[in-house]
């Protein structure tokens, strides 16, 4: 949409852009082109035609038509997408909402899966509060830290009952009595660390650009146990190898 070469685009600039905190760092700056006479996909086309029905849907076709306002939005300033979707997963949702539902993305991605599995690895900390033990008052950063934590916290909580809730939602749609597809999201988070000690070294590990290695080797590390001690990872795995199982045998 903004008629731009993407193979010119380095990578590095993505990922400045995902880092690109809100008055700590300085937003990436693209230029909006034009002349590329590009047109929309045919799923934003229906999306459009559906938009009254769903506000969503609305408020997406609204924010993607802006961009072909070549003047009024000739730059673009990319900061990090924390502000709006701090693990990366509503866009997820945006798109089947797009295409009309799961089962019309399906289609048009000319796949039929089994299972729909989502592995979200959350790296919020809840790391100790030096604010609870003082009466001297916080300072401005404090206090913007403070709230930036409580807002992100309570986003992310609903943007994981809002994953769980749609997937089962396609799940239902993909489903068939002889074929019933199923849902899976597996949640992996330092609060899920069973060892009291071990989990609070993580949730007080800094944000930074740079770790010391012993501490990238035990993310890691955490990262696998994590995984392998979750229950609906458990539950994945039994119940695909339950599955296969099933389709091997005779007659079935």
């Amino acid at each position: 949409m903004l008629c731009s070469d993407l193979d010119s685009l380095e990578v590095a600039r993505a990922v400045a852009a995902s880092s690109a905190v809100p008055v700590a760092f300085v937003p990436i700056l693209l230029e909006n082109y034009s002349g590329c006479n590009y047109s929309d996909p045919p799923h934003i086309e229906t999306a459009r035609r559906n938009a009254a029905d769903t506000p969503r849907v609305a408020a997406l076709i609204e924010n993607l038509d802006s961009y072909k306002d070549k003047e009024g939005r000739r730059y673009i300033h990319l900061v990090d997408g924390g502000i709006t979707d701090n693990l990366g997963i509503r866009n997820l949702s945006n798109h089947i909402e797009m295409y009309g539902g799961a089962l019309a993305a399906s289609r048009a991605h000319g796949n039929s899966p089994r299972y729909i599995i989502a592995i979200i690895v959350n790296a919020e900390t809840s790391g100790e509060d030096p604010l609870g033990r003082s009466t001297a008052p916080p300072s401005t950063s404090e206090v913007i830290g403070a709230m930036t934590s409580a807002q992100l916290s309570r986003y992310n909580l609903e943007t994981l009952a809002l994953l769980k809730e749609s997937m089962q939602k396609w799940a239902t749609e993909l489903s068939t009595p002889e074929r019933p597809v199923k849902a899976f999201v597996i949640t992996l988070d330092f609060d899920s660390i069973v060892n009291e000690e071990v989990r609070r070294l993580f949730n007080n590990m800094a944000t930074s650009f740079s770790l010391p290695d012993d501490e990238v080797d035990r993310l890691i590390e955490a990262g696998h146990r994590l995984l392998e001690a979750s229950p609906e990872f458990q539950e994945l795995v039994a119940t695909m190898q339950r599955d296969l199982q099933q389709s091997a045998e005779p007659g079935i």
